[in-house]
């Protein structure tokens, strides 16, 4: 009997060759570039403002600082969780978040939406510091800031999930909290994130398996 190992394309990035990490990379580029812009022409549409039973139970309340602060140090905590398996984990992300960045679009498009009348701007201090653009208000359906943190809790390992999964409900509440966005904006995220995380992680085996079939 043989007690050579088979290498499975789902524990490693070991089998993805470097012009399909470039492929990935410029393609998580040119969805940001074309959200970037997509974003300034969202901005100027007229949409709807919602009637939302739960941002009318309280007063709205500025948390852009606490917010950024999770937001950022769970960015650079990903890669400290990541590192067991860096590779295959940043892999699975490219692709996961250029999912999650064109569904986004796709969302805003056919769901035009403007920011309730007592919302408190959200400020990202670090990007305040680069750039006097008024923050953008309108970019609503889904909650980007919330399915970000949850893709992050899918892709990290599983004894960082708990809390990479507090970040995420810290985030979701404070979002509402400052009414910078809609309930069903964050609830809609988390399905968002998981649908992103499913193609994602698809498209990752595929990739992997056909690059292994061809080395074989």
């Amino acid at each position: 009997m043989s007690n050579t190992s088979v290498k499975t394309p789902h524990t490693g990035a070991q089998d993805i060759s470097t012009p399909k990490w470039f492929v990935a990379i410029a393609a998580l580029i040119s969805a940001l570039l074309a959200y970037s812009n997509f974003l300034i022409w969202n901005e100027n549409r007229l949409g709807s403002q919602l009637n939302d039973p739960v941002l009318q139970m309280f007063a709205p309340v500025d948390l852009s600082v606490p917010i950024f602060v999770v937001i950022y140090g769970s960015i650079a905590l990903f890669f400290v969780a990541a590192k067991s398996n860096f590779k295959w984990i940043l892999w699975r992300g490219i692709l996961s978040y250029t999912v999650l960045v064109l569904l986004r679009m796709a969302c805003m498009w056919v769901t035009p939406l403007a920011a309730p009348s007592t919302a408190i701007v959200l400020v990202d201090p670090l990007a305040a510091a680069f750039t006097t653009d008024a923050p953008m208000m309108n970019d609503l359906f889904f909650s980007g800031h919330t399915a970000t943190l949850f893709l992050l809790t899918l892709l990290v390992p599983h004894r960082w999930k708990l809390l990479f999964g507090a970040s995420t409900l810290f985030t979701a509440i404070s979002v509402l909290a400052q009414h910078v966005h809609y309930t069903v904006d964050v609830v809609v995220a988390l399905f968002a994130s998981s649908f992103a995380f499913a193609i994602g992680t698809a498209l990752s085996r595929l990739l992997a398996q056909k690059t292994a079939s061809a080395k074989s």
